[in-house]
Parts: structure tokens; sequence; C-alpha cells
């Protein structure tokens, strides 16, 4: 995705997607290690040099005490992701949450919300809820 892009276009992917994990792991008013270490993960595939990940990561925390008008940051998404990227973005979201084994009801509304904002299905968000709880060792319920 980031590889094809302008230098501009890149750093508002960038903004904005660190903006979006940060929105998810702040949810529930409680930051931890592991969290943060997995938006740093997601923000170096992104191609960033350590320096310019950290760079993103301090933008990102420094809004923490800001309140985010998550729609700002949504658009540069909305308008370079095609579907396929955002079901995959919606599902790093939800990997971010589970990072500390559990997921808060504010975690899954914050998530529930930037997929509203994309149009994900609700069958992909179900799907993509899964794969990560999967991925991070959670038992998932088979109906």
């Amino acid at each position: 995705m980031a590889e094809d892009l302008s230098e501009g276009k890149r750093k508002n992917i960038v903004k904005s997607w660190g903006v979006l994990l940060w929105s998810v792991v702040r949810a529930d008013g409680k930051i931890n290690k592991e969290e943060v270490d997995r938006i740093r993960q997601q923000l170096e595939k992104l191609h960033l040099d350590p320096r310019e990940t950290e760079e993103a990561l301090a933008f990102t925390k420094k809004l923490e005490e800001e309140r985010i008008d998550i729609y700002s940051f949504v658009r540069p998404l909305m308008r370079e992701l095609n579907y396929r990227e955002k079901v995959a973005l919606v599902k790093e979201l939800f990997a971010v949450a589970f990072s500390d084994k559990s997921l808060a009801s504010e975690e899954l509304e914050a998530i529930r919300t930037i997929a509203n904002i994309f149009y994900i299905s609700h069958k992909d968000f179900i799907q993509a809820k899964l794969e990560a709880q999967k991925e991070a060792g959670l038992r998932t319920f088979n109906f």
C-alpha cells in the first residue's frame, strides 16, 4: 500500500493509521506495553525507519490528550485503500485490542465505529474479529 504513494500521501496514511490504532488502544482507558508494541510493529510494516516509527508513535501519543476527530483521520485511508485493505485494517485494529489478551467493550465500539465508516460488512467485521482473536491465541466459539 504505502510503497505506491507520494511522500505526502504516505505521511498522511501513516498518521491516520497510527491515530486509528491509538484510538482503539486508549478506548478503554488502559494502555499497556503489548498494545504499544503492536502499534510500533504495524507502523514498521509501513516501511518506516526506526526514527520515523518513533516520530509517528509520538504523534499519536500526543493526540491521546486531545479530542480526536476520527473522521479527519479516516478520510485519507478511505481514498487510498480498497475494500480488502480496509478489512485488513479492521483486523489489525482487533489484533491491537487483543494484544493484552482481552477485548474491552470500549475497544469493540471504537473498532465498530471505524468499520462502519469504512462500510465494512457485518460478516467481514466478525470474520476479522475471529481471525485476530485466533491469532492472539484466544478461544473462539463456533455455534
